[in-house]
């Protein structure tokens, strides 16, 4: 076995340094970003905050609080078509989610959430967003896949993960992908960690990954957690890497977003940050164990 004696760091290991700032007012913080997607060659502007397809979290009914503020979702890959049609009937706006999928259709071309990625890329073009989620992204069939889904689907912005680790990262850009979704057992839930000893710590992962995807061209999005909770595995074992936990009502979803927007513009005012795209530049991590090092 070989031990990495490099500082790896949790977002609870750091703190952002401020510095003089120009800004008047939390307004004047523009936290939209315009992305380029290298395979897709296509393009958005949107805040760069993503729901993820967990239970409880990629819903339709998040989808239509986050969509007023220019955020995205990835909607859970248990819902049909049908589900589908419902959410259309009640607001939904396509361009702001992304639809959902396993790896299942690698054994079994009829997978349900497959199946309902195309009757949803097929009935809904204007979804523009795919995402292809497992917990573990590290074998060569995931690879394949994120090939076959941009070989079908050319033109989609595609996101695959989980990883967190550059080399990965770059393989996932190289052979299909737009975005790659970084985090194995960070979430307060997941339990991957203690039930495999399988990780890297947040922060670092992220530093590491989100510099290996600027080198080909590629973006990153930080994942909460990284668990499957529906249905056997293949090879008919199951490991279930999350908890169920029961939390108290905070009221609606819309004010936890404008906390979290709010958050993020007044992080901006501390460091001096006009634009959420101007964070990397201007911020400093305050750290014993990470003195001048960058975000």
């Amino acid at each position: 076995m070989r031990i990495d004696h490099n500082i790896h760091l949790d977002y609870s290991d750091v703190l952002l340094k401020p510095k003089r700032s120009t800004l008047s007012s939390r307004r004047d913080v523009d936290i939209t970003r315009e992305f380029k997607f290298r395979n897709s060659g296509q393009s958005a502007k949107f805040v760069p905050i993503v729901a993820s397809n967990m239970d409880g979290v990629g819903t339709f009914e998040i989808a239509k609080v986050l969509q007023e503020h220019h955020m995205l979702t990835v909607l859970s890959k248990h819902y049909d078509i049908l589900d589908w049609d419902r959410a259309m009937g009640k607001g939904l706006k396509l361009q702001h989610v992304s639809v959902c999928t396993g790896t299942g259709a690698i054994w079994d071309n009829n997978a349900n959430d497959y199946q309902t990625l195309k009757q949803v890329l097929q009935k809904y073009p204007d979804v523009n967003f795919i995402t292809i989620d497992v917990a573990n992204a590290y074998h060569e069939q995931f690879v394949d896949f994120v090939k076959r889904i941009r070989s079908e689907y050319p033109d989609k912005t595609i996101i695959a993960g989980n990883v967190v680790t550059p080399e990965m990262v770059e393989e996932l850009i190289i052979n299909g992908a737009d975005m790659v979704k970084v985090g194995i057992g960070p979430g307060s839930v997941c339990t991957t960690r203690t039930q495999t000893g399988v990780g890297v710590p947040q922060f670092s992962a992220v530093i590491e990954c989100a510099d290996a995807a600027n080198g080909v061209g590629g973006h990153i999005m930080s994942s909460e957690s990284a668990f499957e909770r529906h249905g056997a595995r293949k090879d008919g074992y199951r490991g279930t890497e999350g908890k169920t936990v029961r939390l108290e009502y905070k009221g609606a979803v819309k004010n936890t977003v404008e906390q979290i927007l709010g958050g993020v513009r007044s992080t901006c005012t501390y460091i001096g940050a006009r634009r959420i795209k101007d964070m990397p530049k201007w911020a400093f991590c305050a750290s014993k164990q990470c003195d001048q090092q960058s975000v």
